[in-house]
């Protein structure tokens, strides 16, 4: 891997580098200017008008905004192939370097709510959540998402994951798993392809 053009700490449940959450439309971009000599309009020309968030330049940074203009979550994006050469740390750490088992223990040091989910991993306590890329479970996250602590699970308001049991995940697991039996997972009734192997 190059060494990263940038360096972005990521401030769970504040922001990402420069940019804070709460922050307005307008102070985003003058920072981008000012601290990063990236004109965010020329790099959204064309985007549609109304639309609710800033990509800053090629730095992996997106910047999600309310009906009111300021900043709710700031993402990190570097995609399945590192797609931009910026570096983002957490505690010190560069975590597009680390596989997802590393960047969950690191969670797991610092905060007790660490959950591991089919999309990634919520940390709510903190504001925190990392993906997979496009969900699927390649052993390395592709974005990190901060947002304010008291909504900080990306899934808030979402029901549970709940995972369909078939031949193949009663085998190996959900994806992310470990090889292993999903024995005790509860199913809702009533759902495709969750009949009680009992009732044959």
């Amino acid at each position: 891997m190059e060494p990263p053009r940038s360096t972005f700490a990521i401030l769970a449940g504040e922001g990402i580098g420069p940019f804070r959450l709460g922050m307005t439309r307008e102070r985003v971009r003058e920072i981008a200017q000012r601290e990063l000599g990236i004109d965010v309009d020329a790099c959204n020309a064309g985007a549609a008008a109304g639309r609710d968030h800033d990509d800053i330049g090629d730095t992996g940074l997106v910047v999600d905004y309310d009906a009111n203009g300021c900043g709710k979550r700031v993402w990190a994006r570097w995609g399945f192939a590192h797609l931009n050469d910026s570096a983002f740390t957490l505690f010190g750490k560069d975590i597009r370097a680390m596989d997802d088992t590393a960047v969950i223990a690191l969670c797991k040091d610092h905060w007790p709510d660490v959950a591991s989910v089919y999309t990634g991993m919520d940390v709510p306590s903190a504001g925190l959540s990392a993906t997979y890329w496009d969900n699927f479970t390649d052993g390395c996250f592709c974005s990190v998402e901060v947002m304010p602590r008291a909504t900080g699970n990306r899934h808030a308001g979402e029901p549970a994951p709940v995972f369909v049991q078939t031949p193949l995940t009663r085998a190996f697991g959900p994806p992310g798993s470990e090889a292993a039996p999903m024995s005790g997972v509860e199913q809702p009734e009533g759902e495709a392809g969750t009949r009680d192997p009992k009732q044959d």
